[in-house]
């Protein structure tokens, strides 16, 4: 069936001989079509999913006793599929940040952060009301906290991470610190205005893996290399809004707790990234 069903008041199909055809209505992507005729009565019956509700949509259409074309519109609710107490398994959320963080005790802060995850791998949702859902999942994040250029991370033999310059000579240098983190969003999502939705949500992380990485050249040699059994703050809470249309929503998210444990590293804290949350 075509993704697109248009109801044409056909007067040919009730009279003989009239010549004009009126667009009364259009669906785009009805559940089901149903066409039916009795005498001088034709029937088309759609039903149609909007906002969360499904509806039924009856056109009637009949000749008067001029021969002249009319129609019959009835609208009614089947069924609210976004009812009050209801519960829904589903996944949602593929994100793309950048930002800043702060470093403690330096002149200068980090130059870059970016992540990349998914929000909900799987989560868990109760509508308290028909466009409110409370919600607890499950995801995946990975954040890079880049160095300022000419520096890098460094492990003495006490796993203790630090920060220096790259030695002379040395050229298109880059040094960061990853951060794999399991996530667990707590979350409330409110739907408005149609298709407008707004969400808040408190991010416990289990931060299960770090690493950095020095990439430089030398002449010609280009030399990288990848430090890990980092020492990591193991959990960590963070804050997320949205606010988006659809499918679509830019983010916002700060870290105000440090990467690293006390003193086995820099304080790297404060981050907050910007960015797109893409549901599916």
């Amino acid at each position: 069936m075509k993704s697109t069903i248009l109801l044409l008041c056909v007067a040919a199909a009730l009279s003989a001989g009239a010549a004009q055809t009126d667009t009364v209505k259009v669906f785009n992507y009805p559940k089901k079509v149903v066409i039916s005729q009795a005498a001088d009565t034709a029937t088309v019956r759609v039903v149609t999913a909007e906002h969360g509700e499904r509806y039924n949509n009856v056109y009637s259409f009949y000749a008067d006793t001029d021969r002249r074309v009319k129609f019959s519109h009835r609208k009614s609710i089947i069924s609210r599929t976004d009812s009050t107490g209801r519960f829904e398994v589903f996944s949602s959320g593929v994100r793309f940040g950048w930002g800043k963080a702060k470093l403690e005790g330096y002149d200068f802060d980090m130059r870059r952060v970016d992540e990349i995850g998914i929000l909900n791998v799987l989560a868990v949702g109760y509508h308290p009301a028909r466009d409110t859902r409370l919600s607890i999942g499950a995801g995946f994040n990975y954040r890079r906290y880049v160095l300022k250029k000419g520096y890098c991370f460094d492990k003495d033999d006490d796993n203790v991470v630090g920060i220096d310059q790259f030695a002379p000579g040395t050229s298109r240098c880059s040094s960061k610190v990853g951060l794999w983190q399991i996530t667990f969003p707590v979350m409330v999502h409110q739907h408005f205005a149609g298709k407008w939705n707004v969400a808040a949500a408190a991010v416990l992380n289990w931060n299960c893996g770090a690493s950095f990485s020095n990439s430089f050249k030398v002449g010609d040699t280009r030399t990288y290399h990848v430090t890990d059994n980092l020492r990591q703050r193991k959990f960590s809470v963070e804050y997320l809004a949205s606010l988006g249309y659809n499918r679509a929503s830019i983010y916002f998210n700060y870290a105000p707790q440090s990467v690293f444990k006390k003193n086995f590293g820099p304080e790297i804290k404060n981050a907050w990234t910007l960015g797109l949350l893409l549901s599916f």
